[in-house]
């Protein structure tokens, strides 16, 4: 330090010495004399001008290392400084900072010329060049390219000189892309003494940026003396982003002859940046191989990384101490740094803070390391803060002047070792301690974990933020002994000291008790009982204080006051019943507890005091219990709540939600649980009547049919709350038999439509529950199978089999009748249905099913023909009067037998009036009829006596068709009447030719001239 402040009074000591000023300007010339800014010249020409002494100002601008030029290189004792705008006064200070003026050096080789760094300064063994630098950038440097100095210094080459830097800015230059040696991104110090000083930043520096084998020092590489001072930055710097190892991201110091003292800013710098599996030491700095560094108070030396590569181990984050050097931290922050930054890394970390290998040696004297992590990937990680590998005598810690705290060892999923510090040879020689983090209380080293020497003494200062009671300071040890403290109360601070007993374990943890007073009112509401009993309590911070009120009988049950606790109003964790009120408190502060009590009538000791209100809970409904109160009137203070609890105990009804009214206003629970039980508090400003309900529907889920299934829901009967939904979905499956079907859900024969449907095969339903309803499900779709049609028919544009019909279509087919059957009906079958279609002139059959058809049918055609029997009123028949259908090529047979009073008068059949042989059948009773049918017939049964006028010709012919009776008259009028068995008449009229006569189904007895005949009518 002697020789660093002779040097900088030297420094100062030239600026008023007598000299020569060379002015250098964008625009200067290789041949004016350069005193004056009017007859300014280059860079290049003023240094050769330049005497021993003298001074060179830069004009603010940009200047460029020419193609015919090496770096700017100064052999002499100079002082440069740029910044000017060139109205300075003669020998001025400039008015510009560094950023005015940028000396560039040449990263690339290209037209341009080769790579170059910026600047070289230059003495020698026997004559040590004295030099200041001020207030201008040097960047775009690359050493690769000097022999004499190849991959030494990307920005500047300071070699056997004193040099101080003042001021300026050393950024973005690299000290090799290609040369396997490769030191220094900003600065490479060989043998000199360099100052750097003022606002200086040394940022954004490279060290290796190819394939090089090792790379040092991104910032600065140093083997000389190297002074950190005032308000200097090293930022933000990479000792290499190639393919090789790495030592120090901000600063490599190396060789007996290296001495670093720092009191600058050392931040963000990281030594690998890479791919590469190597190791990294030294994210801040490297110090090794028997150099020596002390760090000074006012330091900072924070976020730096050793690696953060995926691969490779991580040595010392913000500084790496090793092979034989020596470090003395006197002072200053070393914080955040971290050793591996790469949470996907399995490798070991060491020394997030500091790491000591190698036969190091470091002393902590004074300063702070915390925050610092060896490793946040899955690696092993040992020394958060610091780590040392060899014996005791590596390691001298003052543990009472320097912090070690809340530093983390593993971040990530391994066993780490020592969070706060690591001693390979003796993992006894630490103790943690333990101070909690609290709003109530502060320590002047703050919260967290601290590292000291195992028996060392721990003091701290203990402030108490609020006024609570503070009734015990304990420590306990690794092995859960608890020691009392006696801290010495100083103000609002308390100084306490641990003693060497309690530090001889791994851990010592401090215990700080806070108590608060928590005061009961001296007098309970009336009507009740209090425990415990009125007073005040000392509390411990955070502990549940639980006092009760009790009702001396049911009708104050509800008729508390509102109990206050510090002015905010208390509720009981137990309403009423059997159960006391209970009020718990988590005590966080002093509490006094107060009961706002009703006025008091003037005859206390009445029955029926005017000051509560009357609340009438109703008898409860089946499948409902009342956890707190029975049945019955409860007192409740004025603008006070009436709390009760009930539970729904009936199984099947714990989902319905109980119906609550207070005045027939329904309120709602203030609290429920899954298990059917709902609390409610209800606010009572006048007297009142509480009643309680279940109100629910059934819903009764039909079982759905193929291809269709319920999601989540079984069919049966559900119970659902009035007013609310029912859900429900359903699924078609994978391969269902229709294309394009929906489900068809019907509610009480009401369709209701899907609320939301899902990829054509989810649908869910959405039915808003007022009363008790039946779901019925089915398809949109069903099949139709039409068989062959029978005998005499054929299929019109389509071929029978099975087809599918859509509920809201109507089926239709069309059928055709042979030719030669021109007057055959049509009977078609479709499931429980039979139709009968009108025939079309051209002959053919337009089948329509209806739509709305509710399940998979068969469908049958078959034509036929009408025979209509019309029997004598006095024969009996084996089958029924009126129309029967035969099918095509077959006959119709029948039996008859005329009363017993005309059994020996022989019936006769008249067919479309022809006379038709009849067979005796048996004994001669009965006689059998047997048919041709070949088309539509007429059947007139008749005794003989009946016939005896009948003439073909003149015939009147009554019959039954379509439901009405037929009259023809051939041979002109005819007087017609018509009566029911029973002698009503029912028609009279007289029948010209051919007429229909209506009438209701049944049998009647008609008389047309002289026929008579009962018919039967079917509707």
């Amino acid at each position: 330090m002697k020789h660093l402040l002779l040097f900088a009074a030297f420094c100062f000591s030239l600026w008023g010495t007598a000299r020569t000023v060379y002015y250098v300007s964008p625009d200067g010339t290789t041949v004016n004399t350069g005193k004056s800014w009017e007859k300014a010249v280059t860079l290049h020409t003023a240094l050769g001008y330049a005497a021993a002494g003298d001074l060179i100002c830069i004009a603010k601008g940009h200047y460029y290392v020419g193609v015919d030029y090496d770096p700017w290189t100064v052999f002499k004792d100079l002082t440069i400084i740029g910044g000017y705008n060139q109205t300075e006064a003669e020998d001025g200070y400039p008015l510009w900072d560094a950023s005015a003026t940028v000396l560039h050096g040449h990263k690339e080789s290209d037209i341009d010329g080769p790579r170059k760094r910026v600047m070289n300064i230059i003495g020698t063994k026997s004559d040590t060049v004295h030099v200041t630098v001020e207030n201008l950038t040097m960047t775009d440097g690359n050493g690769a390219y000097d022999d004499s100095s190849v991959g030494k210094g990307g920005g500047l080459y300071n070699y056997l000189s004193e040099t101080v830097l003042r001021d300026v800015i050393i950024s973005n230059n690299i000290a090799s892309d290609s040369y396997p040696e490769a030191s220094g991104g900003g600065i490479y110090n060989d043998r000199a003494v360099l100052t750097i000083t003022g606002n200086s930043v040394i940022q954004n520096n490279i060290a290796a940026t190819g394939d090089n084998s090792f790379a040092r020092g991104g910032g600065i590489a140093n083997l000389g003396i190297l002074i950190i001072s005032e308000n200097t930055r090293i930022t933000d710097n990479t000792a290499t982003k190639g393919c090789g190892a790495g030592a120090g991201g901000g600063i490599y110091n190396a060789g007996p002859e290296a001495k670093l003292i720092c009191s600058g800013t050392i931040t963000g710098n990281k030594v690998i940046d890479n791919l590469s599996s190597d190791s990294g030491w030294g994210g801040g700095i490297e110090n090794r191989d028997n150099a020596f560094a002390e760090i000074l108070p006012g330091s900072v030396i924070k976020g730096n990384i050793a690696i953060n590569s995926l691969v490779g181990e991580g040595f010392g984050g913000g500084i790496n101490n090793a092979g034989g050097a020596s470090l003395v931290i006197s002072g200053g922050l070393i914080t955040s740094n971290k050793a591996i930054d790469n949470r996907e890394n399995t490798n070991c970390g060491r020394g997030g803070g500091i790491s000591n290998i190698f036969d190091g040696i470091i002393r902590l004297n004074a300063g702070t390391i915390e925050d610092n992590t060896a490793t946040n990937g899955h690696g092993v990680g040992y020394g958060g803060g610091v780590l040392s590998d060899g014996d005791l005598t590596s390691l001298s810690w003052d543990d009472q002047r320097i912090l070690i705290k809340n530093n983390i060892a593993v971040a990530g999923s391994a066993v780490p070792f020592g969070d706060n510090v690591y001693c390979n040879n003796d993992s006894g020689f630490v103790c943690t301690v333990f101070l909690p983090a609290s709003d109530r209380i502060t320590f002047d080293k703050g919260a967290g974990s601290f590292a000291i020497k195992r028996k060392g003494g721990f003091k701290f200062v203990m402030t108490q933020e609020d006024d609570a009671v503070l009734s015990s300071v304990t420590v306990a040890n690794a092995v859960n002994d608890s020691i009392l403290l006696s801290p010495v109360r100083d103000g609002e601070n308390y100084l306490c000291s641990l003693p060497a007993g309690v530090t001889d374990f791994a851990h010592a943890t401090v215990c700080v008790g806070l108590s608060y007073w928590v005061t009961l009112p001296a007098t309970p509401p009336r009507g009740f009982s209090m425990a415990p009993d009125p007073g005040e309590y000392l509390v411990p911070l955070d502990d549940v204080f639980t006092f009760s009120l009790v009702a001396k009988e049911d009708k104050y049950q509800n008729a508390l006051p509102p109990i206050m606790a510090n002015g905010d109003q208390l509720r009981p964790s137990v309403e009423g019943g059997v159960m006391p009120y209970l009020y718990p408190l988590q005590i966080t502060k002093h509490t006094q507890i107060h009961f706002g009590e009703p006025d008091k009538p003037d005859e206390p000791d009445e029955p029926d005091e005017p000051d509560y209100n009357t609340v009438t809970l109703s008898n409860f409904p089946q499948g409902i219990s009342v956890i707190t109160h029975k049945a019955g009137e409860y007192l409740v203070a004025p603008g006070g709540t009436f709390d009760f609890t009930l539970s729904v105990t009936d199984e099947d009804l714990k989902h319905i939600v109980p119906t609550v009214t207070k005045d027939g206003v329904v309120v709602g629970f203030s609290d429920r649980d899954g298990s059917g039980i709902y609390r409610y508090s209800l606010e009572i400003t006048d007297d009142a009547v509480v009643q309680i309900a279940l109100n629910y529907h059934t819903v009764t889920l039909s079982a759905p049919p193929r291809d269709l299934y319920l999601g989540m829901k079984q069919p049966g009967i559900y119970t659902v709350t009035s007013d609310d939904l029912f859900t429900f979905t359903l699924t078609m499956s994978d391969y269902p038999q229709f294309k394009n079907a929906q489900p068809l859900v019907w509610v009480n024969g009401n369709i209701l439509k899907f609320s939301a449907a899902e990829d054509g095969t989810i649908y869910r339903y959405s039915l808003k529950v007022t009363d008790d309803a039946v779901v019925q499900i089915g398809l949109n779709a069903h099949t139709v199978t039409v068989l062959a049609p029978s005998k005499g028919l054929t299929a019109v544009g389509f071929q029978p089999g099975e087809f599918v019909s859509f509920f809201e279509d109507k089926f239709t087919f069309t059928l055709k009748a042979d030719e030669s059957l021109p007057n055959a009906r049509l009977q078609v079958i479709a499931g429980k249905d039979t139709l009968y279609p009108a025939r079309s002139s051209s002959g053919w059959f337009m089948v329509s099913l209806p739509a709305g058809i509710p399940d998979d049918i068969t469908v049958s055609a078959s034509l036929f023909y009408a025979v209509t029997v019309h029997p004598s009123i006095f024969i009996d028949m084996d089958i029924l009067p009126g129309e029967h259908h035969v099918s095509l090529g077959d006959g119709f047979t029948f039996m008859l037998k005329p009363y017993e009073q005309y059994q020996y008068v022989i019936p006769a059949i008249v067919v479309n009036g022809h006379a038709q042989n009849i067979s005796p059948a048996g004994n001669g009773e009965w006689y059998t009829v047997s048919l041709d049918v070949t088309g539509d017939a007429d059947v007139q049964v008749m005794l003989e006596s009946e016939t005896s006028s009948f003439s073909p010709a003149n015939a009147v012919k009554i019959y039954s068709r379509d439901g009405s009776l037929v009259i023809e008259s051939p041979a002109g009028d005819v007087p017609v009447t018509v009566t029911t068995l029973a002698g009503r008449i029912k028609a009279r009229r007289t029948v010209t030719g051919t007429e229909s006569i209506a009438l209701p189904s049944g049998i009647y007895i008609v008389k047309a001239g002289a026929e008579v005949r009962k018919i039967t009518i079917n509707g």
